[in-house]
């Protein structure tokens, strides 16, 4: 297995949705020290229709996830500045 040293790597990027790329992401940035950079392209907990549908105990696990990825980002890309303005005052 190559490591992340000898390709050159600087960072791990990934784009969301699906949100499962964000935590394998997470994984490799972790195990291989890179600087992890987030695209979400839509909001993920802050989709109030999406989130309305999930039990309770799914929306606290969401949220408690992003909360972990969003620590761990180098960068957040968003897909509008009102997006961005509602992950600020969240987080």
């Amino acid at each position: 297995m190559m490591t992340s040293a000898l390709l050159a790597v600087s960072a791990v990027m990934v784009c969301a949705d699906p949100w499962s790329g964000l935590l394998a992401g997470l994984s490799v940035a972790r195990q291989h020290r890179l600087p992890l950079i987030v695209d979400l392209r839509d909001p993920w907990s802050l989709q109030v229709a999406k989130m309305r549908l999930s039990p309770p105990p799914t929306r606290a696990l969401v949220r408690g996830i992003e909360r972990r990825i969003f620590q761990r980002a180098g960068a957040i890309v968003l897909n509008t500045e009102a997006a961005r303005a509602a992950y600020v005052e969240a987080y």
